[in-house]
């Protein structure tokens, strides 16, 4: 079997790459996905999970758009293996199947410490349908539930178990929750606007075991020795990339598969984007793994573009998160922790009404980062200050051509393209 364009993975990354190619070409498309079902988006599982989505409503597109768009999906297929040599992948069914441009989105999993009873009945990770499946058809039969990390992915699991009545112990190993995001005062807003909701949190304590009774988990014990009764364990101390595929291959890896400018592999016609690649940061310089959606969808356009032929480069990835938690707002972005010349300016700061609000500012004033809670107001226009600081700048390619293709064909994506120039 021959496919022009292949691409391992079918969530954001993959989608976004085979819509533009599908756009671009008439190019033979085969999406091979680990998954039986087709792509969904992964921020909403816990919409799903609380009660007021069903799986079909966080679907990214429907079975008909991969039929009416010509694009063939190989559901429940997973690649196992690339041999750029050949130009082919192996898939687990046996299949090998030839590709002209290859297309790695393979996303990332949970990461699943090795403490004892990290494998008992009731200890998920929480980034499938499978693992939201699995979940709630255990809620009948618990009543408390232990999340493991105080991440943006536990936070929103635990205002959903919460929502179902269940009561929910958040235990972070750091001091405070979204530490790599927020600093003591915001955290704090957050910790306390959690327990006024009904959710324990347990900050500077890890997680040393899982205790379990015939199988099956029945609570947890941390660093101090302290019993906490648990008939679920939701893991959600971040993500590895996955690069099994690429093992013994020349592909280069640093943590995920490592990309140039333009989305390439270190292998010709090899290209890598989303949750499984390490790209380049957005000042340059430095490479960084930033597994968000933003930068996924990003990165798939620059992919596909440069799969095609054109020569455009990636703006670097970016910082940038946003949730909710119990209707109370939050979000971040650029450089959120404080860096050798760094000024930090708090623009205000109401505890009593959960709000706050704090930039952080380069040496020559310009700025870098903020962090923002309760009050949203003027977040899209700092968030634009920042990325006027990226090494591609903030112009968009207007020669004839090409430029028509984005502006017109990619929806918006010109934000994140600009074309490559000697």
């Amino acid at each position: 079997m021959f496919r022009e364009f292949l691409i391992a993975g079918n969530g954001p990354a993959g989608l976004y790459a085979a819509r533009v190619l599908r756009r671009l070409s008439r190019d033979r498309i085969l999406v091979v996905s680990s998954e039986s079902h087709p792509g969904y988006s992964r921020c909403l599982l816990p919409n799903v999970l609380k009660g007021e989505r069903e799986e079909k409503d966080i679907a990214m597109f429907a079975q008909e758009w991969y039929q009416r768009n010509g694009i063939e999906l190989l559901a429940g297929v997973k690649v196992c293996r690339v041999d750029t040599a050949k130009k082919t992948v192996l898939t687990d069914n046996g299949r090998e199947i030839r590709y002209g441009r290859l297309l790695i989105a393979t996303g990332a999993d949970p990461v699943m410490p090795g403490i004892k009873g990290i494998t008992a009945e009731g200890v998920y990770g929480f980034r499938t349908i499978l693992h939201l499946r699995r979940m709630i058809r255990d809620l009948d039969r618990i009543d408390r539930a232990v999340i493991m990390g105080g991440g943006f992915v536990g936070l929103k699991v635990a205002e959903a178990l919460t929502h179902r009545g269940i009561k929910v112990s958040v235990i972070e190993k750091l001091p405070r929750l979204l530490p790599r995001m927020l600093d003591e005062t915001a955290a704090g807003l957050i910790e306390n606007h959690l327990a006024r909701a009904g959710v324990e949190v347990i900050t500077g304590q890890g997680i040393i075991e899982i205790a379990q009774k015939s199988g099956r988990v029945c609570g947890v014990i941390t660093e101090d020795g302290i019993f906490i009764e648990s008939g679920l364990v939701v893991v959600a101390v971040g993500v590895e990339p996955n690069v099994d595929l690429v093992g013994g291959s020349r592909i280069k890896l640093k943590r995920g598969i490592l990309v140039d400018d333009f989305m390439q592999t270190s292998e010709a016609c090899v290209f890598a984007a989303g949750d499984v690649a390490v790209a380049a940061d957005y000042k340059g310089g430095t490479y960084s793994y930033n597994p968000i959606w933003p930068n996924a969808t990003a990165q798939a356009r620059i992919a596909a573009l440069n799969m095609l032929g054109y020569r455009f480069r990636y703006e670097g990835n970016i910082s940038r998160n946003s949730v909710s938690l119990f209707n109370l707002p939050v979000m971040t972005g650029g450089i959120t922790w404080e860096e050798d010349g760094m000024r930090q300016l708090v623009e205000v700061y109401h505890s009593e009404r959960n709000v706050y609000r704090k930039v952080n500012l380069s040496p020559d004033g310009s700025v870098s980062g903020f962090m923002a809670v309760g009050d949203l107001r003027g977040v899209p226009q700092i968030f634009r200050e920042i990325r006027k600081q990226s090494r591609r700048g903030d112009k968009l390619y207007r020669g004839s051509g090409t430029a028509a293709l984005i502006g017109g064909s990619l929806n918006g994506c010109q934000y994140f393209i600009q074309p490559y120039k000697n």
